[in-house]
């Protein structure tokens, strides 16, 4: 076992070290085996020991935060540590390149997926097919789907571009905020594609996340069910479109074998593949896709590029909407089509955030103690989050004891057969439909702020007022979210569900967890479930992500603190159609929309640099376009 010296847990400080990266310490375990890593080195001299544990230390730091590189000068240790740097093309555990210094990991999964993203690119799709979408659009365009309010749902020219190149490109991406029509985008695509021969059997639908697929689901079988003239391609549409699956499903993860199923040599069976709510899919899981996605394959990637970017490393909606190659086949959307004026208050409000302009933000935000119900307030807290608790009651009263919550908490839903009836399931719509109308956002887990803390305080209040005893872990009527992915009951992490009384069978009625799936609502034993699941009063803004809320409450720490980032703010009040309050101080709110927290990658750089190497070998580089005139 290595010997471990005591300078490797000081601070870095005492070692000297650049400047720290945006992202938290390692743990003491964690540079244990960063000194691991380096002793592979034989012979180097203290001082250089110490160096290149530094080096290594901020690399991991970096890669903990989801960046995967950091900009350093490393090129002496290819001489000095070349067992352990190394060039691209070697199997080294830190490459070097001009643009700084990654994980052999990290790096490997940019360059492996750039590639497969350029081999999309430059194929050119066929020709005779440009007459049969012409002839589509236009038969499309003359039977719109229709509003709830009867109103026909006319697309906008930027609409229509975005649709032009999701059809014109082996590869595209659509990205926009909350109310830029993605929905209506993703529904009048289908209807295209059905018109000019694609089976709608070959069609899958994905999302990162259960709630995220599910979403995906209801909203595209809504404006379907609402094509004004609808013709027998419609129809066809509706009956035979797969519903949208979790893209771990549709890779088929194997629990034994802890990998996906599908892969280059057992693809996806799919001749388009359109993957909503894109900017939470971290790099290896979006590698994992690109890779089971047979290259015949048409790939449409759809979310909103200017989110949090997803939970593991990477930043790729954001690098592929950025990169210049890809530029012919990304359709940004950035007019809102929300006619509630507090609805268009907040997007403009999240413009500003996005665009980092302060005081054009606060000059839209309204200074309240009270809920509003509209645009944007904020509840100043400059007291160490004096008024959190009293808030959390306001919130608690408001949310958790009106009529229709109270009822529930006494009320026993009948299952038979795993299965609820028609009524039942009518009855749980409603509940779900309040427990989906306002949430509380945290920045974090931690701190008296964070999501723990106020689930623990909101849990309390539930016990206070339930005739349930205190030895129930969980209460009825109390929202839970899943913390991991339960495989081999199509749960996932992120996914919410309720706790409430049921009968099934011939069972005696007992507390239970249910969750809205794509089979419709199932309950599940707490037994089984009790070390997968949490309060979900309130959740992390990362958590909400792929969710919309009519209210929002979000809450910031009492402390300036680099997790409060300008994505983070933007990301929590775009999650709200109709008003947020934010408690917090003004100072931090400040210094958030001020932080733009940023990750350091590679994957647009590489795909550019990728590109021109190929172009060099060509008389026209841009023949493989395959959308030369869609600007």
């Amino acid at each position: 076992m290595t010997h471990i010296p005591d300078w490797v847990n000081q601070s870095k400080e005492e070692l000297n070290n650049p400047p720290a990266s945006k992202s938290g310490e390692l743990s003491s375990a964690e540079r244990a085996l960063a000194y691991s890593l380096i002793s592979i080195e034989k012979g180097l001299l203290l001082d250089l020991q110490k160096e290149l544990f530094s080096m290594v230390v901020l690399l991991l730091e970096s890669a903990k935060s989801g960046s995967t590189r950091l900009e350093y000068d490393a090129k002496k240790w290819l001489e000095v540590a070349p067992r352990i740097v190394g060039s691209p093309g070697l199997r080294r555990p830190i490459i070097y390149t001009e643009g700084g210094v990654f994980t052999e990991r990290n790096y490997r999964l940019e360059s492996d997926l750039s590639e497969n993203i350029l081999s999309r690119f430059t194929i050119r799709l066929e020709k005779e097919k440009e007459e049969k979408i012409d002839n589509a659009i236009d038969e499309v365009k003359l039977k719109p789907t229709v509003a709830e309010s009867g109103a026909k749902l006319t697309l906008s020219g930027s609409q229509w571009n975005a649709i032009q190149r999701a059809i014109s490109h082996r590869l595209s991406i659509i990205s926009g905020g909350p109310g830029t029509g993605k929905t209506s985008i993703i529904v009048t695509l289908l209807r295209i594609l059905v018109r000019i021969g694609i089976d709608p059997k070959q069609i899958v639908l994905a999302a990162p996340t259960g709630k995220a697929a599910s979403r995906m689901n209801e909203s595209i079988q809504a404006q379907l069910g609402r094509v004004g003239d609808m013709s027998d391609e419609d129809s066809k549409l509706r009956e035979h479109l797969s519903n949208a699956q979790t893209i771990h499903r549709i890779l088929k993860y194997s629990i034994k074998n802890r990998k996906f199923q599908r892969d280059a040599d057992e693809p996806v069976r799919a001749q388009f593949l359109i993957v909503d709510e894109a900017s939470m899919i971290d790099l290896g899981l979006m590698k994992a896709l690109f890779d089971a996605t047979p290259k015949s394959a048409q790939v449409v990637l759809v979310g909103d590029a200017r989110q949090l970017p997803s939970v593991e490393v990477g930043a790729v909606l954001r690098d592929l909407v950025g990169s210049k190659t890809l530029a012919p086949a990304v359709g940004l959307l950035h007019d809102s089509y929300r006619v509630k004026a507090s609805g268009a208050d907040i997007l403009k409000a999240a413009s500003d955030i996005d665009h980092g302009r302060t005081d054009a933000f606060f000059e839209k935000c309204v200074t309240t103690e009270h809920f509003l119900g509209r645009g944007i307030s904020i509840l100043v807290d400059d007291e160490q989050s004096e008024k959190l608790h009293p808030f959390l009651d306001r919130w608690f009263d408001r949310e958790f004891m009106n009529k229709e919550m109270v009822a529930l908490r006494s009320r026993t839903f009948h299952c038979e057969k795993g299965l609820f009836s028609v009524q039942e399931s009518k009855r749980l719509d409603d509940i779900f439909s309040q427990f989906r109308r306002a949430k509380i956002l945290c920045a974090t887990r931690v701190w008296k702020t964070g999501s723990t803390s106020i689930n623990a305080f909101l849990h309390k209040r539930l016990l206070t007022n339930s005739k349930l005893s205190s030895e129930f872990s969980w209460l009825v009527g109390e929202p839970v979210l899943m913390t991991k992915n339960n495989y081999e009951q199509h749960l996932f992490n992120g996914e919410q569900g309720v706790i409430l009384f049921v009968k099934t069978d011939d069972h005696e009625p007992k507390a239970m967890v249910v969750f809205s799936t794509s089979d419709g609502y199932r309950p599940f034993s707490l037994g089984g479930f009790s070390r997968q699941i949490e309060s979900a009063f309130a959740i992390t803004t990362h958590k909400s992500q792929g969710s919309e809320f009519d209210d929002v409450a979000l809450i910031l720490p009492g402390h300036i603190s680099k997790i409060v980032s300008r994505e983070l703010i933007y990301t929590a009040i775009t999650r709200a159609r109709r008003s947020v309050i934010i408690l917090g101080s003004s100072p931090v709110l400040s210094a958030g929309i001020k932080n733009s927290n940023s990750r350091a990658t590679s994957l647009g750089q590489q795909i550019d640099a990728g590109f021109l190497g190929l172009s060099s070998t060509t008389n026209n580089p841009n023949e493989s376009d395959g959308n030369e005139d869609v600007k």
